[in-house]
């Protein structure tokens, strides 16, 4: 059997000493040694071990769980994990990963969109009808009154960004009138299955739909400014559709208070 000194093996595999004597001490590697002078000798499969390990370790698996993965491979074949607790461990990596990669994705989408916000100047008030999923929206406060009951349920929420928004809500009727609409968090139903069960029960559901959808920078903050909803009013008169539910809307920009760029979006439904 061929031999490497521990110069050589540090070579072959490309780590420090130090991280040799660390795999020693977690039970990843347990070289021979040569008696006369006490020097440690590794071996190919030590190689094998330890570039499996490096793998496992790049592709997201904590030291414990790659050592666990390892004790599946067998002695004359390095090609194949084995063992019901491997399986599991790979199956459940599996499932991170595409969670991940789903919500990389998702941030990609937020990203390209605040950076085309913020450097194309997109027409203010440009009204468009489109079709759009309901979504639920979980209140953090009742006006400017905010509580302080509801910390796990919204941490919940707020796991799930950028697939959840904080915004504002208010109803249709109450545009213009005394008091400030509440703040709190919004969740598209589409994604609602992402959320645990319990963390539902203060929710309140914003129907889909037709929606009317525009920007704004003159909403008013923290009262709304109910001349800009007198337009989006006017703009309805033309069309199949009036405003029947929730208005809600967001912040897009890097801005704060009266500068801050809104998407507002109003469900309709047939006059």
């Amino acid at each position: 059997m061929e031999y490497f000194t521990t110069s050589q093996f540090m070579d072959q595999v490309g780590v420090k000493f130090s991280t040799l004597r660390y795999f020693e001490r977690i039970g990843l590697l347990n070289p021979e040694k040569d008696y006369e002078n006490n020097y440690r000798l590794y071996t190919v499969r030590d190689a094998f071990i330890v570039n499996k390990f490096k793998r496992l370790r790049g592709i997201g698996f904590s030291a414990k769980e790659a050592l666990t993965l390892l004790k599946g491979v067998p002695q004359d074949d390095h090609s194949q994990f084995r063992g019901e607790e491997a399986e599991e461990l790979l199956s459940v990596r599996e499932e991170e990963l595409e969670r991940e990669s789903f919500f990389a994705v998702k941030r990609l989408e937020a990203i390209r969109e605040l950076r085309e916000i913020l450097l194309s100047s997109p027409a203010e008030l440009d009204f468009q009808i489109r079709d759009l999923p309901g979504l639920y929206f979980l209140p953090a406060s009742s006006g400017n009154t905010f509580g302080s009951s509801k910390y796990n349920q919204i941490s919940q929420w707020i796991d799930l960004l950028p697939l959840t928004i904080y915004c504002r809500l208010t109803a249709w009727d109450d545009i213009g009138r005394e008091g400030e609409p509440d703040f709190g968090v919004a969740l598209e139903e589409t994604y609602i299955f992402l959320l645990k069960g319990k963390w539902m029960q203060d929710a309140v559901s914003v129907p889909g739909g037709k929606t009317l959808e525009f920007l704004s920078s003159n909403l008013g903050y923290p009262r709304i400014s109910a001349d800009i909803f007198h337009k989006a009013a006017s703009y309805l008169d033309q069309t199949p559709y009036k405003p029947a539910g929730p208005v809600y809307f967001y912040g897009l920009d890097l801005n704060l208070g009266n500068a801050s760029l809104q998407k507002v979006r109003i469900s309709l439904v047939n006059k």
